[in-house]
């Protein structure tokens, strides 16, 4: 099966997605009480609203004086509820966390004192309805039920005490009426109240279910070494983790609703190393250049999923810092190419841009030198003054090499004391390759011949230079090595300190 890409992904689907919920961490019973307590104006809101609206329609039902009591009783009940409403949210700014088993105590309090206001208003319109009204009295008693069991479902006790204190009085009210009433009025009452009771108690269940696994989720989210970035169908952030804030530097709130792929990468498509969000398939991993807040670019690997709910997608990604690890395998490729005494390119090195300069030489009709440079008497150095300084003489004769040669130029360390310059593009004459070769190991050849500073002493070391011109002498790498060699060989014999250059003998 083809993986879809985001770009596929967001055209299969329609409309957005909500933001998601916010963090809650693994205080669940902290997040119940909370959620329970955000839903207490709607509650105060309702107590002061409906009783208004009793006193204005059902005044001519129940007694003038009964109703005001009542209403003065929910509205009394409404101003404590507010009291403690106001109380929740000073402790919850406060600098300690506020004890949930404390605050809990105290609204399924205020639900029993909110369910015996509500009930006493029953009891009052219950004292003066007639049979052809008992349904309309159920059907408003378990519609309140109903609704107050949807507000506070996050605290099932709660609910419990409510519906207790709401339909118990009632039900007992008409019990003692007559069998007909028990008919009529409590069994349907206790009946909706053993009904509500389940669903509040299954409703709970599920809500802590689902807070619990959304916290668990978030926590593991949240302490991911990589960073978790969630975006809409139109690239706008909708979550920020706090692994994301530490590798980007942004807060959430600085990102929220920005674009996901200029905040992460920067605006400039070269920043990101040609990244698109659009090209990248879900589920899939793939490299690029990320950038700071501060402007610095690191390497990161981005993966992205998609969760499409109401066919909205929204996309998460998951992003890793592998700067460090990038940087492990650039050393570790250096190593493995460079010289580790003098910094300079070795064998394997030399082979490998020997063969591409040989190839281009070929190409280009351009033709190159290879120069082979053996240190005369370096042996001498080691024995009189240790391995130590001769060490640092092969650093300053690296340094030499490297300050004398062209930019275009390679110089290499093949081991020992022997060195190899590689001349590219010198000319498309023979001739004049060879004389501008011979100029430059003339010149390396004067700098190699000043004294090294060496334990407080001035040394001198002479080179021997031999050279071989390619492709003239050779294309392959091992036969222009070869014959560069010889010629610095016939070099040394011929009284050291000089240069000779390849012949059909090497």
């Amino acid at each position: 099966m083809k993986t879809p890409t985001y770009t596929e992904a967001l055209h299969l689907a329609q409309g957005r997605l909500q933001e998601p919920s916010s963090a809650v961490g693994l205080d669940i019973d902290g997040y119940l009480v909370h959620s329970a307590y955000a839903r207490l104006p709607l509650v105060m809101a309702l107590t002061f609203l409906v009783p208004l609206l009793y006193l204005i329609f059902w005044s001519n039902v129940i007694p003038f004086g009964l109703l005001i009591t009542w209403c003065l009783c929910c509205w009394l009940c409404d101003a404590t509820c507010w009291v403690m409403w106001r109380r929740y949210h000073q402790a919850r700014q406060g600098p300690v966390r506020p004890d949930p088993a404390y605050w809990r105590r105290w609204f399924t309090l205020q639900s029993v004192t909110a369910g015996l206001a509500w009930s006493l208003g029953a009891c009052l319109l219950l004292q003066n309805m007639k049979g052809e009204s008992l349904p309309l009295f159920n059907g408003l008693l378990i519609a309140v039920g109903a609704f107050s069991t949807s507000l506070l479902s996050s605290i099932p006790r709660a609910v419990y005490a409510f519906l207790v204190a709401l339909y118990l009085p009632p039900a007992l009210m008409a019990s003692m009426a007559g069998t007909n009433m028990i008919l009529l009025v409590s069994l349907p009452l206790l009946s909706a109240a053993i009904i509500m009771a389940v669903i509040a108690y299954s409703t709970g269940r599920v809500t802590r279910e689902l807070v619990t696994t959304q916290a668990r989720l978030r926590t593991t989210l949240d302490t991911s070494l990589d960073a978790v970035i969630s975006f809409d169908a139109s690239h706008r952030i909708t979550d920020w983790s706090p692994r994301a804030q530490a590798l980007f530097g942004h807060t959430r709130d600085d990102v929220l609703g920005k674009l996901f792929h200029d905040t992460v990468f920067g605006s400039h498509a070269d920043v990101a190393g040609g990244f698109k969000p659009g090209e990248m398939a879900v589920g899939q991993r793939m490299e690029a250049q990320a950038r700071h807040r501060d402007g610095q670019t690191f390497a990161v690997e981005v993966a992205i999923t998609v969760l499409t709910i109401d066919q909205a997608p929204n996309f998460t990604a998951f992003v890793a810092d592998i700067s460090a690890r990038k940087a492990a395998e650039e050393e570790i490729r250096l190593q493995a190419l460079l010289d580790p005494l003098t910094g300079l390119p070795n064998r394997r090195s030399l082979i490998s841009q020997l063969q591409r300069a040989s190839a281009g030489s070929l190409r280009h009709q351009q033709h190159g030198a290879l120069l082979f440079i053996d240190m005369d008497n370096f042996k001498a150095v080691n024995d009189t003054l240790g391995h130590a300084a001769g060490d640092q003489l092969l650093q300053q004769m690296a340094t030499r090499l490297k300050d004398t040669i062209r930019t275009a130029d390679t110089a290499a360390r093949l081991g020992g004391d022997e060195f190899v310059v590689m001349l590219e593009t010198l000319d498309t004459d023979e001739a004049k390759a060879q004389a501008l070769a011979e100029l430059i190991a003339a010149k390396l050849l004067r700098r190699l011949n000043d004294d090294y500073p060496l334990n407080g002493q001035s040394v001198r070391c002479t080179p021997s230079i031999g050279l071989a011109l390619f492709p003239r002498d050779g294309v392959d790498p091992d036969t222009l090595i070869r014959r560069a060699d010889h010629a610095m060989y016939r070099a040394k014999a011929a009284g050291r300190n000089t240069v000779r250059t390849a012949q059909a003998s090497d």
